[in-house]
């Protein structure tokens, strides 16, 4: 079997990762001095409001070794290929701390940390691309070799409301 991951912020939907059991590692959103699991502790729109309130932008953090270990931990113990997905590690230290979390447990050779290059949607689309391809029973080769011929080719675009969060 090959098991599914993406860090938080492929920003796809409870009902698609149910649908096609995907696994959500969250990043860390830092409010002032308190630290929250995004999407399990807080949701965009507290966080928002957080910032409107308090004039100041949250900061975000990568997910630590320990939580991508837990993570993965119940795959190794069944012998299962694992596919991770994350932002782009030009814009977070995310990807490292997703391989170092496969070396550490010693199981790299059946853990494949995909660089997206790409946030949000971006992501979601090459995930859903290679939820596909495992229901259909490709291997986890066969998906990291097809899912890295379309990177070079996403590209996220969105329009924003307003200029605030971009400090």
């Amino acid at each position: 079997m090959v098991k599914i991951f993406t860090d938080s912020t492929s920003d796809l939907s409870k009902e698609l990762l149910e649908k096609y059991n995907i696994d959500v590692i969250p990043l860390y959103i830092h409010l002032g001095d308190k630290e929250y699991k995004d999407g399990e502790e807080i949701g965009i729109q507290d966080a928002f409001k957080w910032s409107d309130e308090n004039k100041t932008t949250p900061k975000t953090a990568a997910c630590s070794v320990d939580d991508v270990i837990k993570a993965i931990e119940p795959y190794k113990e069944s012998g299962d290929d694992v596919i991770v997905f994350t932002i782009s590690g030009e814009m977070s230290s995310t990807l490292q701390v997703m391989r170092m979390a496969a070396e550490e447990m010693e199981y790299e050779d059946h853990v494949f940390v995909i660089d997206s290059r790409n946030l949000s949607t971006g992501i979601g689309l090459l995930i859903m691309e290679a939820a596909v391809m495992a229901e259909d029973g490709k291997s986890a080769e066969e998906i990291v070799a097809k899912v890295n011929e379309y990177i070079p080719k996403s590209r996220a675009s969105f329009v924003i409301d307003t200029l605030v969060y971009l400090a």
